[in-house]
Parts: C-alpha cells; sequence; structure tokens
C-alpha cells in the first residue's frame, strides 16, 4: 500500500473559487456570474457579481457590495437591476455591466423588504419585475424575542404565519424623459397580486422550495404554480398544484387589478405538483407536472399550449427513437424555450451526468401519436449547471452552457445545436493548480440484485500508480432521488476524498429512470443495500487496486439512514470503519428528524395516519440490529441531533468504538466554509485512523 496518502489539505478545496452559472443578456454581447472564495488563513470570504464579454471571454468586476443582491438583466442593452435591503428597506438600483459604476443611480425604494423573482421588458421604454415580498406591504415589527412561530417546524416545510406570509409583487419601471440617458425610474407597484382570487403561489415543489423558478413572466403574463385554498388545506404538505397564468393586461396600471380572473393551464391527468412553468412573447407555456402526490419518486410530464387556446394544455409524451416503442426513461428536471418558439430544451439526469437535451415542439393540433424525441445536447465531459439561449433573437440558434466535472470546477460554453458542437469561452484553473487530471475518473457497470445493471464511478488519486494497492472509500448518496453526478462540489467531493490517498467508488444504487428510483421506495434497506453489497464484491473481483481489507464506507442523509442499516448486517465486518451524516438511526424518530417528509414517503407512501406509516417502520428500522453493531463509526449532525444522539448512546451501550460532531448553526447540511472544513478533517482524520493503523 501506498504511504504518499496526504497529498493536500482539505482547505486547499474548500478554498477554491466558486463561480456560479453565466447568465446572457438579451442583446448577447454579455453575461453576469457571481465568484466567491473563502480563505481559511484570514477567515475571511470574498464574493462579486462578474460580467463576462461574450465576445473576448475575458470579465470584469461589477460589483462587490454585500448589501447587493438578486443582479438581473433589465431588457436594455446591458443595465442590470439589483437590490439593496437597508434598514428594512429595500433599494432598487441600475448600473450599466459594460461600464460599472459611471451611471448608476437609485430607481425605486420599497418600504420593506422583497426579493426579485423575474423582469421582463414591456415596451420600449419600460420593463416590469415580479418579486416576492409581504402581504401587509410593512415591514414586520422588531421584537427582542428569538420565538418563532409556525403552522410547521422549521425542516417541514416552514409556512409561517399570515403577518410574515410572501406574496408576489409587481413593480413597473418607466423611462424618465427629463434624464439625458436612458434612465428609468419606479413608476408603481401593487402588492399581492392575485389577491381575491383563492389562489396562493406555490414556491414549494413537494419539499424542495423552487422559488422562483416556479414562475416566469413575459409581454403577454405571468405564469405561475399555484393552489387553491381547499388544495392548501387538503395538502398541508405542498404536494400537489397547478398552473395558473394572469394576462399582463390586468398589470397595466395599479387601479387595473380589479375583478381578475386567472385562467387554470389544465392537464387531463396527475394529481402532482407543477414546477417550473416557462412562458414566450406570443403566449406559449410549458411546465412539468409529476404523476402522483403520493409519490415521491413519480415523474416529470412535460405539458405545453397557448395561454389563448381554452387554457388546455397537452402532454408531449417522449420516445428514445423513431421506431422502438419505449419511452424515454429520463426524467425532465428543467425546461427552457428556444428564441423562435419551435423547440423546448430540457435539464435531465442522464448516467451520472447532468444533461441538456433539444426537443421540438409540435402543434397542438398534432396527432399525440407523433413520436417526440429528444436529442442530447454536445458540451464535453462533465454536467451542466445551467443552460440560457444566447440571446433573444429569434434567428440565434446558440446556447449559453455553464458546467461544471469532477476536475473542472467552472467552464462556461457556446453550444451550437444546429451542428452539436460547442467552443470554450472561459474556464476556472484552480482544479489543474491542485493537481487534478481527468484520468483520475472512470467508470463502471455491475450486476445489481436483480436483472438490471447498476452505475458507478471510480475516482483514483493524482498520485496513483498501478503497482500500489490503496484503501478503499465506498460512498453512498443520498436521496434516495439523488445521484453521483460528475460535477464540482464542496460537499461530499469523493476527488477530495480520493487526494487523501483513497480509491474512491460511488455507486447509484437507486440508478437513473423512475422506474429503478421507484424501486426503492418501501425497500429503502432492501434493494439498494443489496447493490451496495453486489458492488463490494464486484470492487473485489474487478478492482485489483483497491484493497477491500482495507476499506471504510460513508453515507449522508438517506447514504447516512444506509450505513446504519449496513452497521447492523454481517457485510459491516468488511469494513474498517463507518461514517453516517444526518442520517435517520431510528424509525420512531421520524417525525423529529429534520426532513421528515422524506423519510415518511420512504417508509409508507403519503398517509395522513401515523399508525400505518409506522407499521411499515418496523421492518426497516436499523435501530432494531443496534445489538449487532461492532464496526467503529463516526456520526456527524447538522440541526437535529436526535437520530444522532440516539445512535451514539446505543453505540456507547454496546461498547463499541464511536465519535460524535455536530454542528448546531447548520441545517441538513454543512455549508458554512469553516465548518465544512472541520467536517472534512474530522472524517479523514477516522478514515486514516482505521485504515493507517
Amino acid at each position: 500500500m501506498s504511504n504518499d496518502y496526504q497529498k493536500t489539505d482539505p482547505s486547499r478545496f474548500l478554498a477554491a473559487p466558486r463561480r456560479s452559472g453565466a447568465t446572457p443578456n438579451p442583446a448577447g454581447t454579455h453575461a453576469l456570474f457571481s465568484l466567491s472564495a473563502y480563505y481559511f488563513d484570514t477567515h475571511r470570504n470574498t464574493a462579486g457579481v462578474y460580467v463576462l464579454d461574450l465576445g473576448s471571454g475575458r470579465s470584469h468586476l461589477l460589483s462587490q457590495d454585500t448589501k447587493a443582491t438578486g443582479h438581473v438583466w433589465t431588457g436594455f442593452g446591458s443595465d442590470v437591476l439589483w437590490q439593496k435591503q437597508v434598514a428594512g428597506t429595500t433599494e432598487l438600483w441600475i448600473d450599466d455591466a459594460a461600464a460599472p459604476g459611471k451611471r448608476m443611480y437609485r430607481a425605486g425604494l420599497i418600504d420593506c423588504l422583497i426579493s426579485t423573482q423575474k423582469i421582463v421588458r414591456l415596451t420600449d421604454d419600460a420593463f416590469a419585475i415580479v418579486a416576492l415580498g409581504p402581504k401587509t406591504g410593512v415591514a414586520a415589527p422588531s421584537t427582542y424575542s428569538t420565538a418563532t412561530e409556525c403552522l410547521f417546524l422549521p425542516g417541514q416545510g416552514l409556512i409561517a404565519d399570515s403577518s410574515t406570509e410572501r406574496v408576489l409583487w409587481y413593480l413597473r419601471f418607466d423611462v424618465d424623459a427629463s434624464q439625458p440617458e436612458l434612465h428609468f425610474n419606479l413608476s408603481w407597484h401593487i402588492m399581492d397580486i392575485i389577491r381575491d382570487t383563492g389562489v396562493t403561489f406555490a414556491p414549494y415543489s413537494g419539499i424542495v422550495l423552487m422559488g422562483p423558478t416556479n414562475l416566469d413572466v413575459s409581454p403577454s403574463g405571468l405564469v405561475f404554480a399555484g393552489r387553491t385554498r381547499n388544495q392548501s388545506e387538503q395538502e398541508q404538505r405542498n404536494w400537489t398544484s397547478d398552473a395558473f397564468f394572469l394576462p399582463i393586461s390586468y398589470l397595466h396600471s395599479p387601479k387595473s387589478q380589479t375583478n381578475i380572473v386567472l385562467q387554470k393551464l389544465t392537464t387531463e391527468k396527475y394529481s402532482g405538483t407543477v414546477t417550473l412553468p416557462i412562458i414566450t412573447s406570443s403566449g406559449l407555456v410549458a411546465f412539468l407536472k409529476n404523476e402522483d402526490r403520493a409519490k415521491m419518486t413519480s415523474k416529470n410530464h412535460i405539458f405545453y399550449g397557448k395561454v389563448s387556446d381554452n387554457s388546455i394544455t397537452k402532454e408531449l409524451i417522449l420516445h428514445t427513437g423513431p421506431i422502438i416503442e419505449e419511452l424515454w426513461s429520463l426524467n425532465p428536471e428543467k425546461l427552457m424555450w428556444s428564441n423562435d418558439e419551435k423547440k423546448i430544451f430540457i435539464s435531465a439526469a442522464d448516467t451520472g451526468r447532468q444533461r441538456a437535451f433539444q426537443l421540438s415542439i409540435p402543434n397542438i393540433e398534432a396527432s399525440a401519436n407523433d413520436k417526440n424525441i429528444p436529442t442530447a445536447l454536445e458540451f464535453g465531459l462533465g454536467s451542466i449547471s445551467s443552460i440560457y439561449n444566447y440571446s433573444s433573437s429569434p434567428s440565434d440558434k446558440r446556447i449559453l452552457v455553464s458546467k461544471t466535472g469532477f476536475v473542472d470546477s467552472s467552464t462556461f460554453l457556446t453550444v451550437h445545436p444546429p451542428t452539436n458542437t460547442f467552443t470554450i469561452l472561459s474556464t476556472l484553473t484552480d482544479c489543474e493548480e491542485l493537481g487534478l487530471n481527468r484520468g483520475q475518473v472512470s467508470e463502471f457497470w455491475f450486476q445489481g440484485d436483480g436483472d438490471y445493471q447498476v452505475h458507478s464511478w471510480i475516482i483514483k488519486p493524482s498520485f496513483f500508480q498501478e503497482t500500489e494497492k490503496y484503501p478503499l472509500a465506498l460512498l453512498i448518496h443520498g436521496g434516495p432521488l439523488s445521484s453521483w453526478q460528475d460535477s464540482w462540489s464542496t460537499r461530499w467531493n469523493p476527488i477530495l476524498f480520493a487526494e487523501e490517498g483513497y480509491i474512491v467508488v460511488c455507486p447509484d444504487v437507486t440508478g437513473y429512470n423512475e422506474e429503478f428510483k421507484e424501486a426503492a421506495i418501501r425497500e429503502i434497506g432492501g434493494r439498494p443495500y443489496k447493490d451496495i453489497e453486489k458492488c463490494f464484491a464486484y470492487i473485489e473481483k474487478h478492482i485489483t487496486c483497491a484493497d477491500t481489507s482495507n476499506a471504510v464506507a460513508l453515507g449522508g442523509s438517506y447514504g447516512g439512514y444506509l450505513i446504519y442499516w449496513l452497521a447492523g448486517q454481517p457485510f459491516a465486518r468488511n469494513f474498517k470503519a463507518l461514517v453516517a451524516h444526518a442520517g435517520m438511526f431510528n424509525a420512531a424518530t421520524l417525525y423529529a428528524s429534520d426532513v421528515p417528509e422524506i423519510w415518511k414517503v420512504l417508509f409508507g407512501g403519503y398517509d395522513s395516519d401515523p399508525s400505518q406509516i409506522v407499521k411499515v417502520f418496523e421492518k426497516w428500522d436499523p435501530a432494531q440490529f443496534a445489538h449487532r453493531w461492532q464496526t467503529p463509526i463516526l456520526i456527524t449532525h447538522a440541526g437535529s441531533l436526535n437520530d444522532g444522539a440516539c445512535s451514539v448512546h446505543f453505540r456507547a451501550m454496546k461498547g463499541v468504538e464511536s465519535k460524535f460532531l455536530s454542528f448546531p448553526d447548520e441545517g441538513h447540511f454543512v455549508l458554512k466554509p469553516e465548518n465544512s472544513l472541520q467536517w472534512h478533517r474530522v472524517v479523514i482524520d477516522w478514515m486514516n485512523k482505521h485504515t493507517r493503523e
């Protein structure tokens, strides 16, 4: 076994610059992105908003004002609007991104805190934003109490009382003709634009906060996910919603908002949630709706239509090819209209990668039997983090793609769909400076516990030598809807563990298509766990550089649960040590966990009767096997400590070596840089202690 394992300190990875995706302006001349970095030596964070020149690939700083947020293009040249929250108010500022500071001015002031969601150019001399703001339109009163009042506990879909309810606002900006240069002022705003309609905005999709992605606006109107009061009372967990359209004519002036009639965009089937609605200037809409509110894994389906056509939408049935009758197995996650409104671009996870696909849209009158075949966009290795039309010109077919990879923290590129080629615009070099290279990454398939193949990644150290054996680190992903993707992250980055001298294997035990994922429901300690055993057996036989007699297993969230489950099985004897983060140890504590909605569905479906769900708990409760535990385990938690404390106490009573690490100021994930560094150091020290003895 190689002794050259201390390649780099985790702080070098965690200090690497973090760059967001790039968002182009409608003219296709510039793009906005944010860039941040944390310096552990000074314990300071630096962050800024930058402008990328799409012609030259060079970038320059727009702002490092820590109070400035929500930078968006106004739709007029290179003008950018952002907001500053000051003393309970929101200031709205505009600047020219091409020449920062030369024409910066305050365009408006709101006497409470709002957050910009979407922006739209209305005419040649006006634009508007849709924002989230308080229902009362005034700042919340100050209080010296630390009490929290809500209908559900934080972590359980926090729904605040009515005094802090966030509703949709509409703000209009018009050109100030008295100014010598292009200058906009906030003309007026409307609070709670859908009040008295019986419908509320649904920023949540199931248990996931979609935020700005759950609405869109164009010159034709606003499309959003919403639910009626009956739905809100019926489905307190927000697992069902519909798509609604509000014509822009209702928002022409503050006085025009009377007798509003929302158009419900009907779907012929499916009772789940609407997500990611998008709308074009001409009124073409598209959105995703999943099949069943009772199934967390139910597949998203694409619906599209024109708002003037009696609000009826049609489902796009996706196929794999013109001859094969098999339906498209991937799950659409995000949509974007092409500039000419003839195509939709789809983002979906596919075999360890987040990919983008294009799909030609048939006429509404087209036959339901027509084959709709998505074709993949070529952008090289890695996973997309965002895609945008390069400009707003109908003749411009280019797409601006932002992507990352296991050894690529950020790349911006131009994709040319007609020829399926791409050109790199800008890339960060920090991964190269860390000594990382693509040769460290490979993939393999192994036979699962049934008649199916399971995909897995393998990551080796940058100093890997064929003649050496390295300890094995088996990483188990969360979810279970998640997967190990070829993307960069500062959380559970396999490359970081590899650089500590481990052969890192990341099996995707719940797969990529919905059938594969659905099979894990009510079998959460069954088939996925057995696939892990099969993966280990494959490694023993085929991956000779991995020292399986010197192995550790790590998992977070659902992966943490599987670590607890594994600990009570004979299979645990194959590991020198285990690491469990934010997992569920005792099924009886499910309702006190930090993500109870996920666990409830995994165990028993969407059932409002806890007594029925508890009956299912018993079969897959890791605590029932705690008396068998022998393998040393590190238990880490953020926020809720119930399951972590339970498992630690069980370990202590059994006399099994264990260690506990908690972060009371974190949520389900450990996100703060100093906390993240401590987490990685403790985890790596635990791994090394038991594999380097």
